[in-house]
């Protein structure tokens, strides 16, 4: 229901590449390795977490992947 790119910069050309994408939700991770390699911010997800428990906060951010879009 979702996939990752590793640069957003890259999400038009993908869908326009592999249609099945199209339709679908995205996070943006840079799976660095290194200090060097980590992205800038700038991506971001909003979610509702109040009252604020990391068990919340895993339930939303796979309600956010799941969501059509």
């Amino acid at each position: 229901t979702a996939f990752e790119l590793n640069d957003g910069n890259n999400l038009t050309e993908y869908r326009e590449k592999y249609p099945a994408l199209r339709d679908k939700n995205f996070v943006v991770s840079s799976d660095a390795h290194n200090l060097w390699s980590i992205s800038e911010g700038g991506e971001g997800i909003d979610l509702d977490d109040e009252p604020y428990s990391s068990a919340l906060v895993r339930k939303r951010f796979f309600e956010y992947l799941r969501r059509k879009e």
